[in-house]
């Protein structure tokens, strides 16, 4: 049968028959898995970045703005540099699997994580292209970047461990030992993004029974504070500290924060919503970062699928199995 309603993502069709051999089908075919990039404002307005479609599944800014860092899914994923300026695309990555990339400080490379030359780590490309690659970790777990010190001196990633699920490790540049676990409980713990002045870690917990955005001091992992309510995912920080973003299903979410002598946070106040990517599936079940804010903090870098086409009809077909054998004779 032609034409029949398909989930792209799982190859799943909306189809049924039934025992004396009626067949109902809802029409439609499979969506286009082509998403474009889009600048949205805090109040939901969209426009194209760029009107070039592709299979996105990840997009972080550059620090000062100029560039997205972006994955492209295929048959492997691979990393992308885009000048918004000029909207021309750079590809980084030529082999194997890679995910989940995030700006060194300096914006001069690209971290991102992959499972080159069988062995999953995290990796530094330059941002132009040039030089080779040049890993940073190396694990037997697959492991995702999050976010960089402003000095560049410390990387904070994630790590899922069968034994103890989604962790946080911490990588010290400067130390020369090898990268030791910041957050490792029965619980997953994911996304950590580090404030400008690296006194705080924002992170996403299970402890509570779903996603919720923590902040934690930092670097001694101490005093701990739940600041999200009802669901929080994929938190970044605003570039002066003073804003932590988040999304909640297809909600993002912002609250105000003070880390004067004492951690103060408002009630997370939603700013938008939209049928925007909420995280691109990876390190075995676990979801990168798909968005990212602007250095001014007033419109974010996002995903937005292809519209899925509209189901206008259900179609039965009656004693298919006749059609089925003159079809398919044995």
């Amino acid at each position: 049968m032609e034409h029949v309603s398909t989930i792209s993502a799982t190859g799943t069709a909306n189809f049924s028959v039934s025992d004396e051999g009626s067949l109902i089908y809802a029409a439609g075919g499979a969506p286009s898995p082509e998403r474009q990039l889009v600048w949205v404002d805090r109040d939901g307005r969209a426009e194209a970045i760029s009107d070039e479609r592709r299979r996105y599944v990840y997009v972080r800014l550059s620090p000062d703005g100029g560039r997205l860092a972006v994955a492209v899914d295929g048959a492997t994923n691979h990393v992308w540099a885009c000048d918004l300026a000029a909207c021309a695309f750079t590809r980084l990555t030529f082999a194997w699997d890679n995910n989940y990339p995030i700006w060194t400080p300096d914006g001069a490379y690209v971290t991102f994580g992959s499972n080159r030359d069988g062995q999953p780590g995290l990796f530094l490309q330059a941002a132009d292209g040039t030089g080779d690659v040049r890993r940073l970790t190396t694990s037997n777990f697959a492991q995702q970047p999050g976010s960089w010190s402003r000095d560049g001196r410390l990387l904070l990633f994630t790590q899922r461990d069968p034994s103890t699920g989604f962790d946080v490790w911490m990588l010290n540049r400067e130390s020369g030992q090898a990268a030791q676990p910041f957050l490792q409980t029965r619980f997953d713990e994911s996304h950590p993004q580090l404030s400008p002045d690296s006194r705080w870690i924002a992170y996403v917990s299970s402890e509570s029974g779903r996603n919720e955005v923590y902040l934690r001091q930092f670097p001694d992992a101490g005093a701990k504070r739940q600041i999200s309510t009802g669901g929080g995912d994929a938190v970044i920080w605003s570039r002066d500290g003073r804003t932590l973003f988040y999304r909640n299903a297809d909600q993002m979410m912002a609250i105000q924060i003070g880390t004067g002598r004492e951690l103060t946070a408002t009630r997370g106040r939603p700013l938008f919503k939209g049928p925007y990517m909420t995280g691109g599936v990876g390190l075995g079940g676990g979801t990168g970062i798909d968005f990212d804010v602007a250095p001014d903090g007033r419109r974010f870098a996002m995903i937005l699928p292809a519209e899925p086409e509209s189901l206008h009809e259900i179609a039965l077909v009656e004693n298919w199995f006749t059609d089925l054998r003159r079809r398919v004779p044995r």
